[in-house]
């Protein structure tokens, strides 16, 4: 008898550990907004996006968001022979690291990015006593990376000018986003360690590959 309380025991748990992580593996597949957020495009660069709304108070591995939060998963692969710099290091005299930008487009919806900034030549901006300068990293040819970063509510104005008069701003019924990453041909090109670029001048020649619209009510 003793030997059947304790299988049971063993078996109710089980099942109790099993049921548990079903929830989490469904809950996680609920918040996906797209399971392939992947466009075909014509570049050098083959991109995946996996992309995924959490609402304010769900958690993910232990950490809970006090927001409404976007994950933004990618894999960029180069399938040229060219070398290339992706924009996604954020910019020195202004970010610590990398960053995701939001900011309004004609189309009516937000543009989240990992890309390159100019200074805009139709605004007003304040002196800086440090410039700000866009960091990259090296994508050579035949390689690979993943990264995945972040993006919290407020869903508002963020890119590397945003402090330029007249200001953009994103208005609060906006419901749709999209995902893009700048990059640029690193010809002759080097990118050290903290992702100062040799040459700046790429910049010019900068395109973006983005996702797919996804909702983000």
């Amino acid at each position: 008898m003793k030997s059947q309380t304790i299988a049971f025991i063993i078996f109710f748990l089980t099942f109790f550990q099993c049921g548990e992580s079903a929830k989490l593996e469904n809950k996680n597949e609920k918040n996906k907004i797209n399971e392939n957020m992947s466009v075909n495009t014509k570049t050098d660069i083959e991109a995946d996006f996996d992309i995924t709304l959490f609402k304010k108070g769900e958690a993910e591995n232990g950490i809970t968001f006090a927001e409404d939060t976007i994950k933004f998963e990618y894999s960029l692969s180069n399938k040229s022979d060219k070398d290339y710099v992706i924009f996604n290091q954020g910019h020195s005299g202004r970010d610590k690291g990398a960053t995701v930008y939001a900011e309004p487009t004609s189309k009516g919806i937000i543009e989240f990015s990992q890309k390159a900034f100019t200074e805009p030549k139709d605004k007003n901006c304040p002196e800086r006593l440090i410039p700000i300068i866009p960091r990259g990293k090296l994508l050579k040819s035949g390689e690979s990376f993943s990264e995945t970063i972040y993006f919290q509510k407020p869903f508002k104005l963020n890119t590397p000018y945003d402090d330029c008069s007249p200001q953009e701003k994103i208005p609060a019924n906006t419901d749709r986003g999209k995902f893009c990453i700048g990059f640029a041909e690193s010809k002759n090109v080097s990118v050290d360690e903290k992702g100062n670029i040799s040459n700046l001048k790429i910049i010019e020649k900068q395109k973006t590959i983005c996702s797919k619209e996804f909702e983000i009510k």
